[in-house]
């Protein structure tokens, strides 16, 4: 559990850059999209999340890192509709 406490300070950021840069290119490409592709877009990285998260949940020492990633998850879901 120890070796985890550093988890978060490494994970936390590397979230943010991703969803950031998620982000950017939807805003910078999202018209070119048409609506069922901007939706299949939204719920690929929701399904993906969420079985990282699963897997991650499986692992004995990424308990705290699925927690982190269910968290993100949950967050993609509103976005979703």
């Amino acid at each position: 559990m120890r070796e985890e406490l550093s988890v978060p300070w490494l994970l936390f950021p590397e979230v943010f850059l991703v969803v950031l840069s998620s982000g950017v290119l939807a805003a910078s490409q999202w018209e070119r999209f048409p609506a069922i592709g901007q939706y299949g877009v939204l719920l690929a990285y929701t399904f993906n999340f969420d079985y990282f998260t699963f897997w991650a949940g499986k692992q004995t020492n990424l308990k705290l890192t699925a927690q982190t990633l269910l968290i993100v998850t949950l967050l993609l879901v509103p976005v979703n509709f």
